[in-house]
């Protein structure tokens, strides 16, 4: 096996592990903090648990940080890929520091006035810096898409990403009160793009998305239904936020698609968005099973359609990767 494949597996799972452990001496600490949700405003929970979703930037920065020194010291030491990948750890713990002021606010039953309008704010604001970083850096305006090939798409690259990355940001964000349903995603759409980065040959970011997948995985033993923490803010938006920084980073359009299925895949499955006729009855079908409610089966429904997408997504780069090499080998 590529020692590359091999590192990057261990990645995976030294963030699952991490996670876990993390937990058994996190959650009590939390909850001794007072650092609780009522609970009323999450599905299926009865209140009062620990709101733990900074377990996810912490287990993942310490499962990926010691894996990215070992990956390739050839190339992490280049200073603009270097600088490219410190701007997408800073702009993802910048969006988990965000979403840790939410919870504190919450636990806390403080009320921010157009809180909603301060964070939209701030994601731009962050999201701009991270495009004002790719522009110094020379790096390439394109995506690539699959069977297709790299298309420059010129200044219009920079609105483009910022409108993308408010999408994908907002998608984790809505899903901080749905037991499971933000990790369940988080876990197999990142699994998804381990795969894309390792076909491209992309190996600095490899390593990132495999310390997400991790660790939102090992997370799902303390938020999967019925949940003894809450996932809040401060996951899901670190979730978010790597999500589009990785995209934005690398340029591949399929993983800008993968990473927007989420906010689909909940709208499908969420019995709280509106929803009439079949919709409504499909929506009633996933959470009603075996005659019951059950939150954990739509959790298992999400991690099922990332995972089949995310799939679906690697195989059709795989395939329009092969089909290129041998184009240019005859």
């Amino acid at each position: 096996m590529n020692i590359t494949i091999r590192i990057t597996m261990l990645t995976a799972f030294a963030g699952f592990a991490v996670s876990v452990l993390l937990g058994y001496y996190l959650l009590p600490l939390l909850r001794r903090m007072r650092f609780v949700t009522s609970g009323a405003e999450i599905s299926g929970c009865d209140g009062n648990v620990p709101v733990g979703g900074i377990i996810i930037p912490l287990a993942a920065l310490l499962a990926s940080a010691p894996a990215i020194m070992l990956h390739d010291t050839r190339s992490i030491y280049d200073p603009d890929r270097l600088r490219i990948f410190s701007a997408v750890w800073i702009y993802s713990v910048l969006g988990a520091g965000l979403g840790y002021f939410g919870d504190h606010a919450d636990t806390r039953r403080k009320k921010i006035a157009s809180r909603d309008m301060l964070l939209v704010l701030t994601e731009v604001m962050l999201t701009v810096c991270l495009l004002a970083v790719k522009y110094l850096n020379n790096s390439p305006r394109h995506i690539y898409i699959p069977f297709v090939g790299e298309k420059d798409i010129g200044m219009m690259y920079y609105p483009v990403a910022v409108i993308y990355a408010l999408a994908v940001i907002k998608a984790y964000y809505s899903m901080k009160n749905a037991q499971g349903i933000a990790c369940a995603a988080a876990a197999a759409f990142s699994a998804g793009c381990v795969a894309v980065f390792s076909a491209v040959g992309m190996t600095l970011y490899a390593p990132a998305a495999a310390a997400l997948a991790g660790s939102c995985t090992g997370f799902l033993k303390w938020n999967f239904p019925p949940e003894k923490t809450a996932v809040g803010g401060t996951g899901c938006l670190f979730a978010g936020f790597s999500a589009a920084a990785l995209a934005i980073a690398s340029g591949q359009l399929i993983i800008m698609l993968i990473m927007l299925l989420p906010a689909l895949c909940y709208m499908l499955i969420s019995p709280r968005l509106s929803g009439r006729g079949r919709i409504a009855r499909l929506k009633a079908r996933i959470y009603e099973h075996r005659g019951k409610s059950s939150a954990a089966y739509a959790v298992i429904i999400m991690f099922a359609a990332a995972a089949v997408f995310s799939a679906a997504g690697a195989g059709c780069l795989y395939f329009s990767e092969e089909l290129f090499r041998n184009r240019i080998g005859s």
